[in-house]
């Protein structure tokens, strides 16, 4: 009889571990650097070309290794950094598995370069799809120096999921960042297809190190923290709320030096910057936990990325706590959800807009519930939208966009609002906003209007942000220049992202950029009437979105105007005259989906008599 049950060939398993560790190209950098780091070295460069496809390569000043010792780091679970189980308990250094370069030199074409310091002659190996086929003396580099080259090209099904160069060198670049950033006493340096990404020196401090990474504006909106409790230690550096992201992507959270992605970690951090930040922003923040080894399980996954707490609730409450305390020291006092996006993002007054454009000329002044503004008592007198006034919402009452902006794409469909069969007019010819009479403003961001009987809600920053929408749609935007440009820090790789994908469609849209170098965007030009500052913080949005996908061109354009149209339009807070609102209603009435905003919010909520009624109890 044949056995059923066999061994598995070196090889085959070789290959099995890899699929485990070896994700993508930046999962082999993450493995190789680690152990540069667990190795010693105060000098790590990193080499990349086309995402990490062609080519990657880790040289370092480490302690280097023996012939014998190079020889066996290419075995399965051939590791110096553990000598029993016991060890597992108490396990300080990045690596210890003794997985990651025997699996990457199963799917490569690997080469390895080493030398102990003060060794004249060194070891070089080359290992093709996990054979040796070349061991030779070479002089002594002083550390290790590891090449590899056409990865996965002996499993080609792995090759198909890889994503772009760009892509890919995106996620390279991430990693660097985090293993960068854990441990600043290293000197970092990487080169992709002969640009520098990053050159960051060895630092004292962990301040000098998140400039040199994240960038010097963004540097500066980060906070020190620093607190212990119960054999916890938290240190660190937390944004504050002037800084935030559209993503999560600004989390950098490690555990005994070991950067992770623990669902623990970030509910406790995003649970501290909740009611500082609006809905769908994310904080940036570098912080490092270490915790007594025993009460942390780091050996439960392949990659290393996720952990086990012993008793995760009082992490979360020591986290949470210490960051909640540390915002509150700055002053950042929670503030309503409604206005949390736009203070954030938004911190410089933007005062009174160009009388054309797409800028709203309204004054900022906090929210007075039940106030009665002067709009409510002057509507009957206020001059009509054509009397030759200045345009009060920044742009001149116009026409519905043409039809030809409205591609019939499937991303243009989910930018739509509702059917026009889906209004809720019960068959009725859909009334004219600017019919609607205006009763009061409510905490300024609702418009109270009554028409035929009906109460009717309209939020003001929905339906402006429909409005601008469909005219950034239309391409109808004139770039205003700016006198001094203005500049961004975002990262070489976003910055090239913005620079040279969205830059035909921010033309388009009456924006004008440029890289500058060094990881920084140049802003010279934006729509006419809108505020600079509204303009970065969606360029900055922008540049998460371009890290984590590869939009098509409409798909992009389309992102683009509904970025631009939630920052430059009015907001929570923000008083309308009786002009401006008269011009915003007869905006919308030149629009087809004039009910919701570009992301789905409805702009309109009717109540009829018999509704308020019932509220109160009456028959009437």
């Amino acid at each position: 009889m044949v056995a059923k049950v066999r061994l598995l060939d070196d090889s085959v398993i070789n290959k099995i571990a890899a699929g485990e560790v070896i994700e993508r190209p930046a999962s082999v950098l993450k493995e190789l650097v680690e152990n540069s780091v667990d190795a010693g070295a105060t000098r790590i460069t990193v080499e990349v070309e086309k995402g990490g496809r062609a080519l990657m390569s880790v040289t370092d000043d480490g302690c280097g290794m023996s012939r014998e010792d190079a020889l066996m780091s290419l075995e399965r679970h051939a590791t110096s950094k553990i000598r029993s189980d016991e060890d597992l308990f108490s396990i300080d250094s990045l690596g210890f598995r003794g997985e990651a370069v025997p699996s990457i030199a199963a799917v490569s074409r690997f080469e390895l370069t080493t030398g102990e310091h003060g060794a004249d002659v060194g070891t070089r190996l080359v290992v093709e799809g996990g054979e040796v086929t070349v061991l030779e003396d070479a002089p002594s580099p002083g550390g290790t120096e590891i090449r590899v080259r056409r990865l996965f090209f002996n499993t080609p099904v792995r090759t198909r999921f890889l994503r772009s160069p760009r892509t890919e060198m995106a996620h390279v670049v991430d990693a660097v960042h985090r293993l960068s950033l854990a441990a600043p006493h290293v000197a970092f340096r990487l080169i992709a297809d002969g640009r520098r990404l990053l050159d960051a020196p060895r630092a004292d401090r962990l301040e000098t190190r998140a400039a040199a990474v994240l960038g010097a504006k963004t540097a500066q909106s980060l906070v020190p923290l620093q607190a212990e409790r119960a054999g916890m230690r938290l240190e660190g550096l937390v944004s504050k709320p002037s800084l935030s992201r559209a993503n999560n992507g600004g989390l950098y959270l490690y555990v005994n030096g070991r950067f992770v992605k623990d669902r623990t970690l970030v509910g406790a951090v995003l649970s501290a910057y909740r009611g500082v930040l609006g809905r769908g922003r994310y904080p940036v923040v570098v912080l490092f936990l270490d915790v007594p080894p025993d009460t942390v399980d780091v050996n439960v996954h392949p990659t290393k990325v996720e952990v086990r707490f012993v008793n995760s609730s009082e992490v979360w409450r020591f986290l949470g706590g210490a960051v909640s305390d540390r915002l509150a020291s700055v002053g950042a006092a929670p503030m309503d959800e409604a206005s949390a996006t736009d203070v954030a993002e938004d911190p410089e007054p933007s005062g009174e807009a160009a009388p054309f454009g797409f800028g709203p000329a309204v004054s900022r002044s906090p929210p007075r519930p039940f106030a009665r503004t002067l709009a409510a008592r002057a509507m009957d007198a206020a001059p009509p939208p054509d009397s030759g006034d200045p345009d009060p919402l920044g742009f001149a009452a116009e026409a519905a966009p043409p039809d030809a902006s409205r591609a019939c794409t499937a991303r243009a469909a989910a930018w739509s609002s509702r059917p026009r069969d889906g209004d809720g007019w019960g068959g009725r010819a859909r009334p004219r906003f600017s019919d609607l009479r205006l009763l009061a403003q409510y905490d300024a961001a609702f418009l109270l209007c009554e028409l035929d009987g009906e109460l009717m809600v309209l939020d003001q920053h929905a339906a402006h942000e429909r409005v601008v929408f469909e005219r950034l749609r239309a391409g109808g935007a004139t770039a205003q220049r700016l006198l001094v440009p203005e500049l961004l820090e975002l990262g070489p790789d976003r910055t090239a992202a913005v620079a040279e994908r969205a830059g035909p469609g921010l033309s388009e849209l009456g924006i004008e950029v440029s890289a500058f170098g060094d990881g920084t965007l140049a802003l010279q030009g934006v729509p006419r009437g809108l505020a600079a500052a509204r303009v970065r913080a969606a360029l900055h949005d922008l540049a998460d979105l371009l890290a984590e996908a590869t939009p098509t061109p409409e798909d992009l354009r389309l992102e683009l105007a509904g970025l631009l149209a939630c920052r430059a339009s009015v907001h929570a807070g923000d008083t309308l005259e009786p002009a401006a609102v008269r011009t915003l209603l007869a905006h919308l009435d030149g629009l087809d989906d004039a009910f919701a905003c570009p992301h789905g919010k409805p702009t309109l909520v009717r109540f009829d008599r018999a509704d308020v009624a019932r509220w109160f109890g009456s028959a009437r």
